[in-house]
């Protein structure tokens, strides 16, 4: 960090030391962490951090206030019937925007 400070001619805080040991710090506490689990909670972790993504992605959909158009959806639209694969099997049903 001093080294990039000193190459952008700024000043290099206190603060922003211990902001990035601790970011550190936390990324090395979960890797050990991580490895510490068994399979079936490392698998369930991952399925409730994909829930919060999908469902972050629906809440900013829902926030345009506005039914999305078929053109703005297509590119979600092969990572949903890959969900719906994962879900369901592989079912001949076609996912389609409906407006």
């Amino acid at each position: 960090m001093a080294a990039d400070a000193s190459e952008r001619d700024t000043t290099l805080t206190r603060a922003a030391v211990l902001r990035e040991a601790r970011h550190e710090a936390s990324e090395r506490f979960d890797q050990m962490a991580d490895g510490l689990l068994d399979q079936t909670t490392k698998d369930r972790h991952a399925i409730d951090r994909a829930a919060a993504d999908l469902h972050g992605a629906l809440a900013a959909l829902e926030s345009l206030g506005r039914p999305v158009r078929e053109a703005e959806a297509a590119p979600l639209l092969p990572t949903m019937h890959r969900l719906q694969q994962k879900l369901h099997g592989n079912r001949s049903a076609r996912l389609e925007v409906v407006s």
